[in-house]
């Protein structure tokens, strides 16, 4: 899957995310609000390719893995390598392939973007829907 397909689909469901929180909401919500929210629903995948996923456990494996300075990524790469470590201890030595495949059709718990960025993107999304 490339790149700007995945950032399309990851797009269009932070966007879907944030008007139904909108739609839902009981009370005026700020746009703000309304990104911080969303930011933290769960979401169908990492919106990463096995390529990448693969290299990031490679790289923790092997000590290589440079930290982000950004929190989100952190979290987002430490999450990866959880539920890698949840896979190898259930289905023993298989190839780095194999567990990247499976962590990539696995939901996101959240869409992991930096709040700032969250509600930037918002904006830019409903600009783009008018």
């Amino acid at each position: 899957m490339s790149k700007l397909y995945m950032k399309r689909e990851k797009n269009k469901e932070f966007f879907d995310a944030c008007e139904k929180i909108r739609s839902d909401a009981k009370r005026y919500l700020s746009t703000e609000e309304i990104a911080a929210m969303a930011e933290q629903t769960e979401c169908s995948s990492f919106f990463m390719s096995e390529c990448h996923i693969k290299r990031i456990i490679w790289e923790i494996n092997t000590d290589r893995h440079s930290h982000s300075k950004f929190n989100n990524i952190i979290e987002k790469h430490n999450e990866i390598y959880n539920r890698y470590k949840i896979l190898l201890f259930g289905n023993g030595d298989k190839p780095l392939s194999w567990y990247a495949r499976k962590i990539n059709k696995q939901p996101a718990p959240r869409f992991y973007l930096d709040k700032r960025y969250a509600t930037i993107l918002y904006y830019k999304l409903m600009t783009r829907k008018r």
